[in-house]
């Protein structure tokens, strides 16, 4: 049971890696929400591939019984686990800019919105 909570951990962890990078790229070459969610998603698929696959991250061999998602395959199983964990991710948080945002304004209010009217 250890092992597999390494594992998880491990893509948790790569997870919000990949949201942090997709963040970044998007913030960068698209700032007004010029284009479709789709987009997003398919970098962040790219991005979670790659990064697993470069750094050679295989949650999957952690897993206790043999399989043969081990290797290469299981680094690209987990590149898409990363993904969708960075998904549920940003959809909680908002991404991270909206995230610092938040932190930085003290008031849950995100760019560009109006801080909410203190009671007299």
């Amino acid at each position: 049971m250890k092992v597999l909570t390494v594992a998880w951990g491990t893509v948790a962890a790569l997870s919000i890696i990949v949201m942090a990078l997709v963040d970044v790229l998007k913030h960068g070459f698209d700032r007004g929400t010029r284009w479709p969610g789709w987009v997003w998603a398919l970098t962040a698929l790219i991005v979670g591939v790659a990064v697993a696959v470069i750094w050679r991250i295989d949650a999957i061999q952690a897993a206790p019984p043999q399989t043969s998602l081990q290797g290469l395959s299981g680094e690209v199983l987990t590149g898409i686990l990363a993904c969708g964990g960075a998904s549920i991710a940003h959809g909680a948080t908002g991404g991270l800019y909206a995230a610092k945002d938040r932190l930085q304004n003290g008031n849950g209010a995100e760019r560009g919105s109006e801080a909410p009217s203190k009671p007299v």
